[in-house]
């Protein structure tokens, strides 16, 4: 989708930005429901939580298959990592199709996320 081209260009550039390797030690994700107008989009946000980097981002307006397929996209630009994430539904299953290692988020882990991701947003 449109969405989903731009947020890529996006990224692409937050990655050509970044001199240093990125060194993942976990995937944190986490979604929130937004309304545009008259519609509904889920935003996707991964990141590292060591260094607190951006892995990833992604709009769409279905939840449970973009789940796997944003962790798939992350997992096959990062490598295969533990995932941890708060206690919606698809993440445990879409980590168990994938193979990856699963476990759920704190409050003080998703604050971090949220921050981060407003900021992230507004600096772009």
């Amino acid at each position: 989708s449109y969405f989903d081209m731009e947020l890529d260009s996006i990224m692409v550039q937050a990655k050509e930005d970044t001199t240093e390797e990125k060194k993942v030690s976990e995937f944190m994700i986490d979604e929130t429901l937004l309304k545009v107008r008259e519609n509904y989009i889920w935003l996707w946000v991964a990141i590292e939580p060591i260094d607190k980097i951006v892995l990833g981002i992604r709009i769409s307006i279905e939840e449970y298959v973009v789940a796997e397929q944003f962790i798939q996209k992350l997992a096959t630009e990062y490598g295969k990592h533990p995932v941890r994430t708060d206690g919606c539904a698809w993440y445990p299953q879409a980590c168990k199709f994938l193979r990856l290692e699963h476990h759920l988020h704190s409050s003080f882990e998703k604050s971090i996320i949220d921050e981060r991701t407003i900021q992230y947003i507004k600096d772009r």
